[in-house]
């Protein structure tokens, strides 16, 4: 009986080592609620007081920089300002491009990023992934101009344009989408939308321009952010958004490599905010 005690106890005190936020609360903490963390980012973020959260500027839903930000901040803001209440820190953010965000990571410029950033092998080359927090696929918005005759009927929409695959049975299209994103990697590197015409840009808004503009037919990205641009009625009747799945794409936060504490933390959190519902509540605010 007694070594199964010591067994127990053991196991305990294993655990408050290895999980930073089962640590009691240290009468020294200068924040209510501060956990305690041992080493790496996550004692940096704890020392200093404040988590550096890395964002894409103005990437709605992920980030709004409009006229409505105080009551809609974006996706991705609501959650850190989740996670830096939890660990007892403030909260402050710093904006870059898509391919720095990963670098500012690793070099500590930045503590996390955040943004509608998917995971993929090619990203875990520069840094490493929670667990996802939000999935979604690339999806598009089409012009109606561009369909044949028999779209008349209101079955051709509902039977054939549901993913991006079934744009191979229209002919060849002007496609817009944004550089430096793994929807132009798919774009350039599969076969079958070899044969339609690629356009790259490196503003969100000038993409939507030209596509109400007529400059491109398609517009491609992530499905998340279709029905987004749906939700705020940025995009007229004349355009239909294509939303069924073509590949699942997993939206994380983006960590250090090789930092154990701050990874356990991080998926715990994930996990924490998606089972008590406040996860789908910010979702649901953005998206439905």
């Amino acid at each position: 009986m007694n070594h199964t005690f010591f067994r127990i106890a053991s196991i305990g005190i294993l655990l408050l080592g290895s999980f930073p936020f089962l640590h009691p609360l240290s009468a020294e903490s200068d924040l209510p609620g501060k956990i305690i963390a041992r080493s790496g980012r996550l004692k940096t973020i704890t020392d200093r007081g404040t988590l550096i959260l890395g964002l894409q500027k103005d990437y709605y839903p992920f980030h709004n920089a409009g006229a409505n930000s105080s009551k809609l901040p974006g996706i991705d803001i609501e959650i850190a300002q989740i996670l830096a209440d939890a660990i007892g820190v403030k909260l402050s953010f710093k904006f870059l491009p898509l391919p720095e965000l990963l670098k500012a990571v690793e070099n500590g410029q930045i503590d996390i990023s955040a943004g509608g950033i998917s995971s993929s092998l090619e990203r875990s080359r520069l840094a490493a992934f929670s667990e996802p927090y939000l999935v979604t696929t690339p999806g598009g918005l089409l012009s109606k101009r561009v369909l044949p005759p028999e779209s008349e009927s209101a079955d051709f929409l509902k039977e054939r344009i549901r993913g991006l695959e079934d744009i191979s049975k229209l002919g060849r299209l002007k496609i817009g989408v944004m550089k430096n994103t793994r929807n132009e990697d798919l774009l350039k590197t599969n076969d079958e939308f070899s044969k339609h015409k690629l356009f790259s840009y490196t503003d969100r808004n000038k993409l939507i321009e030209a596509l109400l503009k007529g400059e491109i037919d398609l517009l491609v990205a992530d499905a998340i952010s279709i029905q987004s641009l749906k939700k705020q009625n940025k995009i007229p009747a004349s355009f239909i958004p294509i939303l069924g799945t073509y590949r699942e794409e997993n939206i994380c936060l983006v960590l250090p490599r090789g930092d154990t504490e701050i990874e356990l933390y991080l998926n715990f959190f994930v996990r924490s905010i998606r089972s008590d519902g406040r996860l789908q509540n910010i979702i649901n605010k953005y998206l439905k």
